[in-house]
């Protein structure tokens, strides 16, 4: 009966045991539970009859542990999510998690404005994490590939995409375009921990993707770098070759434009202009391919920020390094190359006579 059943199911891929690298992970948390127990055992030695010690020791001891392990659990939940990312949905599918993964923001109306724009997801170490919702547009979902060693790759995204070329500007670009909308769910996040009726106690701190990286808010000083991107190639229509990052923020009756870099409030008509607008719906799925667009062009990079750099250290030296290394040593230019100069006598450095004077 059950050979019966199985008929027409498709077959199940035999399962595979598990990777090396498991059995070490496994050991080296069960090596951290040990080693914990072990030193409360010390403890408990070293405090025997002093119990204030003791409970504050082993306070502290747990805490230490308690970190390790979220520290585990917050590296496995952004692997589970980067991996999810690459190989959990087809290429040309969002990557964002969509309105009905993300629960209701507790405390606030659900119809309200604010719960329109962020949910919220729960985790197993009893903190939340705030997610931008998508929301209805007719924005082209748009790939930005950037070029690696002078060639550029194959786009297997089957609407718009653009190939962008390693550069300096590029970084500029994108890095602004990633901060406006990091800073744009940052302020969301806050208006609904201050205006929403949460219960006595409840903890402000949340959980941030790996992706939501504040330290990129220390923008360059570099503002002659402009704000158009290089573009290789695209698979649409550009006149110049080149692109401005253009945000989409969801705003009362509709949406608002923004310039990526200036700040700048434009017209709607720039959704429609292909030839020299990139437009970006300030959504989770923007926000992280911005920022995976954004490492891969610091990777590319990295040689012209090194040469940047070293350029800079040299114009801070000297214009003629010889002439100062001549005025360390004391070469005047009027003795003899081979004579230096030593208290109130001089000395031959190739004398025949065995160093007469």
């Amino acid at each position: 009966m059950a050979s019966q059943a199985s008929v027409g199911d498709p077959p199940k891929p035999p399962q595979a045991p598990p990777p090396p690298q498991i059995a070490i992970i496994l050991r080296n948390i069960d090596e951290l539970v040990e080693n914990s127990l072990a030193l409360n055992e010390n403890a408990r030695a070293r405090y025997a009859g002093n119990d204030a010690d003791l409970r504050d020791h082993q306070s502290s001891l747990l805490g230490a542990f308690r970190e390790l392990m979220v520290a585990v659990q917050s590296k496995t939940a952004k692997a589970i999510h980067e991996v999810e990312t690459k190989i959990g949905h087809p290429a040309h599918a969002s990557i964002a998690p969509t309105a009905v993964s993300l629960n209701n923001l507790p405390g606030v109306d659900p119809a309200s404005d604010l719960n329109r724009l962020l949910g919220c997801q729960a985790h197993p170490s009893g903190k939340v994490s705030y997610k931008l919702r998508e929301f209805a547009t007719d924005l082209a979902d748009i790939e930005l590939v950037v070029e690696s060693d002078g060639t550029a790759p194959g786009l297997s995204h089957r609407g718009p995409a653009a190939v962008l070329q390693p550069t300096l500007r590029n970084v500029w670009v994108i890095q602004h375009a990633f901060i406006k909308m990091l800073k744009h769910k940052e302020e969301l996040v806050k208006n609904y921990l201050d205006g929403a009726d949460l219960k006595a106690g409840t903890s402000r701190k949340y959980l941030r993707e790996y992706y939501e990286d504040l330290s990129l808010a220390n923008l360059p000083w570099k503002s002659k770098l402009g704000n158009l991107l290089d573009v290789k190639r695209s698979s649409f229509e550009i006149t110049a070759h080149d692109l401005t990052v253009v945000l989409a923020v969801p705003a009362p009756g509709g949406l608002k434009y923004v310039e990526a870099v200036t700040g700048n409030v434009l017209s709607e008509k720039v959704k429609d202009d292909r030839t020299s607008h990139l437009v970006l719906p300030v959504t989770e799925a923007s926000m992280k391919k911005l920022y995976d667009t954004y490492r891969s062009l610091r990777k590319g990079t990295s040689s012209q920020r090194r040469a940047t750099k070293d350029k800079d250290f040299a114009a801070t030296q000297p214009v003629d390094a010889v002439a100062e290394l001549e005025k360390m040593f004391n070469f005047s230019g009027r003795e003899p190359f081979d004579v230096v100069s030593g208290g109130n006598k001089r000395r031959r450095l190739l004398d025949d006579d065995g160093g007469r004077e």
